[in-house]
Formats: C-alpha cells, structure tokens, sequence
C-alpha cells in the first residue's frame, strides 16, 4: 500500500467516537490539517531532470575535461623540464670527469716526453708547447669544444622534452581512448 493512499484514507474515514478529552479531539484535528497542508505543499509530482540540467552537466563535464587535459600538458612540459635538467646535471659530472681524463692524458703525454733515465734534455720540445700554447691552441681547442658540448646539449634537451611530451600525449590518448571504451561513448 502507497503512503499517499494511506493519507487519502485517513483524511476519508470518519471519526470515531473516543472517550479523550475534548483537548485530545482538538489537537487531533490539528494534526491532520498540518498534514493535510503540509501534502498540498508537497504534492506535485517531482520533474526528472530537465534537458537544461543535462546539458550544463554536459558543458561541465567537457570544461572540467579540458582543463585537465591542460593541466596534464604543463605537468608533461614539467616531467620535461625535471629530466632534462637531471641529464644536465649528468652531462656536466660527464663533462668533468671528461675533463679530468684528458688532464691525465695530457699529463701522461707529458710524462712520456720527461727526460728518461739517462737521457738527454732536449729543449726544442719545450720551445714547441710554449709556442703552440702562445699561438692560441689551447684556447682553441677548448672554446671549440665548449661550443659542441652546447650544442648537443641543447640538441638532447630538445630531443628529451619531444620525447616526453609524445609518450605523455600517447598516455594521454590511451586513457581517454579506455574511458571511452568504459563509459560507452
């Protein structure tokens, strides 16, 4: 049995005699005229969801959609950032232990020109490191390496941060492909 046929019920019966007081007929009858406005009030029937309400649910939905898509595409550029900057930091230990590897090259180069036991000083091997290192070679040669080193350092950052953004984006794809495939759209 529905409550609301339960209530037309009541309101139909008739009242049967009590042996209350009169004050208990009075608060009884002010009982159902409560409940009777109080069913007015709430009688009409209750609307399934308007087009209107799917709709902004809708615009919503996508607006919220979007702005995590661009929020996952600055955490992408981030991620990026954060990898290239630790193969920096990789590079330049590289590039240290670079440099002091061909130190010890250079000194052992060196080492092998010093006068051997019982060998004689030639002092014409002296004149050509001054000289060379006058004309600029040193210099050279580090300030051209210096530029490579910048150049495929960039090259790598470049080719890290297209990296990641790609396998963010494929990730990106995937999921929204597996939602769509879950959600039947």
């Amino acid at each position: 049995m529905d409550f609301s046929t339960m209530l037309q019920d009541m309101r139909n019966s008739t009242p049967q005699e009590k042996t209350a007081s009169a004050s208990q007929k009075t608060a009884d009858q002010a009982a159902r005229v409560a409940l009777d406005t109080a069913l007015e009030k709430t009688a009409a029937p209750v609307n399934p969801a308007s087009p209107d309400a799917v709709d902004s649910l809708l615009k919503m939905a996508s607006m919220l959609a979007e702005q995590e898509k661009q929020a996952e595409l600055v955490h992408a550029a981030q991620c990026g950032r954060v990898m290239a900057d630790a193969m920096l930091e990789a590079f330049a230990s590289a590039d240290a232990l670079a440099k002091t590897a061909a130190l010890q090259d250079e000194q052992a180069k060196y080492a092998a020109y010093a006068q051997p036991a019982g060998a004689t000083y030639d002092p014409t091997l002296d004149a050509m490191i001054k000289a060379a290192s006058e004309a600029g070679y040193n210099e050279t040669r580090e300030k051209i390496a210096a530029e490579q080193f910048q150049e495929g350092q960039q090259a790598a950052l470049d080719a890290v941060y297209k990296t990641a953004q790609e396998e963010f984006l494929k990730g990106d794809a995937e999921v929204e492909t597996l939602a769509r495939q879950a959600y039947g759209r």
